[in-house]
């Protein structure tokens, strides 16, 4: 995955994000189709005090989130659209393609919004991590029991994602020095994972939540 734009911790967010009928937590991350003529686009909101502000894709409208919290994706046809204010940024979504909008994770320029193409999860036999790093910091992904690496160093403002054993995990958000959170996650076959790092009031603060899509 790549990112397509140019301390202790105190909380760790995991959402038990409602599912709608239209909603399928699996549907669209593994399965073999994907759309043709759109894309699949998300939004993660990383204040930790107000709700993200509404934001319109073309004709797809994302409602406000609660803080620290992620949306499902939804699709949004393939077209050039205006995101983030009071600067503006050009978002041109490719057909199939997996798109999470981060919103929230600069306390100086709270319209600003950074975008990440994801990677679409295309195993349904295994499980997917993925950790943003919306942080000042270079940040690791370590599995907690053996100290294995499962991300090194992953570089402000970007991420990565890895297809791995559907089993449960405890998970430690470090850097060189710091263990910032450590987090239990009870993966199964199909699931995707996002762990988003970012700051709040000079904490890290890390939200965890499976993916979904909504297929309204």
């Amino acid at each position: 995955m790549r990112s397509i734009l140019t301390l202790s911790v105190l909380m760790l967010l995991i959402p038990m994000l409602p599912i709608p009928p239209t909603v399928s937590a699996q549907d669209g991350l593994y399965a073999p189709s994907r759309p043709e003529d759109a894309a699949l686009v998300r939004v993660a909101n990383l204040s930790g005090r107000e709700e993200s502000r509404v934001i319109d894709a073309g004709p797809v409208r994302f409602d406000p989130l609660d803080p620290l919290s992620v949306g499902a994706y939804r699709v949004v046809p393939v077209g050039v659209y205006i995101l983030g204010d009071p600067e503006s940024t050009v978002f041109t979504p490719e057909p199939g393609a997996f798109v999470t909008i981060i919103t929230g994770h600069d306390q100086s320029d709270p319209g600003r919004v950074h975008l990440f193409l994801d990677q679409p999860h295309e195993d349904p036999a295994r499980a997917q991590l993925v950790l943003y790093n919306l942080t000042d910091r270079t940040l690791s992904l370590v599995d907690a029991p053996s100290g294995a690496e499962v991300f090194r160093q992953v570089p402000p403002e970007q991420s990565r994602a890895l297809a791995v054993n559907a089993i449960p995990v405890e998970l430690e958000v470090r850097d060189e020095e710091t263990i910032h959170e450590t987090v239990t996650l009870r993966l199964t076959r199909g699931d995707s994972f996002s762990l988003v790092a970012t700051i709040q009031d000079d904490e890290v603060v890390v939200v965890a939540a499976e993916a979904a899509v909504q297929t309204d």
